[in-house]
């Protein structure tokens, strides 16, 4: 850490162009996609937001347990499903009880 901060005798700039880029990058790289997901969040429903929200941890365990070989105990199974059950049913009731557009009537 001292080398960032101008410390470890190289004169401040801390010897490495690439992790002054990746540094200055990380904001931008950070807040770009927070931007567009508000940007999309605000075209559709905060319930369909909702669901949507699972979908990334969802990708994140399947990527961890598929690709990165993590342990997948019985505990996690249990947990995934219950999860991933409610969000079925929330989504199924939402589903069935959603307003209905009144149609338009046909007068000759």
């Amino acid at each position: 850490m001292a080398g960032l901060v101008g410390g470890a005798g190289r004169g401040g700039d801390g010897g490495s162009w690439a992790l002054a880029l990746t540094l200055m990058l990380a904001g931008p790289m950070t807040a770009t996609p927070l931007i567009l997901f508000s940007y999309g969040a605000r075209r559709i429903d905060l319930a369909s937001v909702g669901v949507l929200s699972y979908l990334n941890p969802s990708l994140q365990f399947a990527v961890a347990v598929l690709i990165f070989a993590e342990a997948f105990t019985g505990w996690h199974m249990v947990a995934f499903v219950m999860i991933w059950t409610a969000l079925a049913l929330y989504s199924l009731a939402r589903w069935r009880y959603r307003p209905v557009a009144p149609r338009p009537s046909i007068r000759s």
